[in-house]
């Protein structure tokens, strides 16, 4: 991917966090979920934005980043 920086991260608690510096990045949950009826959801993270995938509850939740930078 020319021009796209993002990091990945695995936290301690055992969730994953993908976020983005620059570009566009697509983080799809390909699992079938036995907790809930999501399939495939899929998000869409553009600069400062951020997903956390919580594996034990198979869930995803979105927001910015912890230091926003100026684009």
């Amino acid at each position: 991917m020319v021009g796209t920086s993002f990091s990945i991260r695995r936290k301690q608690e055992g969730s994953i966090e993908v976020s983005v510096v620059t570009g566009i990045v697509k983080v799809q949950n390909n699992f079938e979920s036995a907790v809930t009826s999501e399939k495939n959801r899929e998000v869409t993270l553009t600069p400062n934005k951020k997903v956390t995938f919580f594996p034990k509850n198979e869930t995803m939740l979105t927001g910015l980043v912890d230091q926003p930078v100026i684009i």
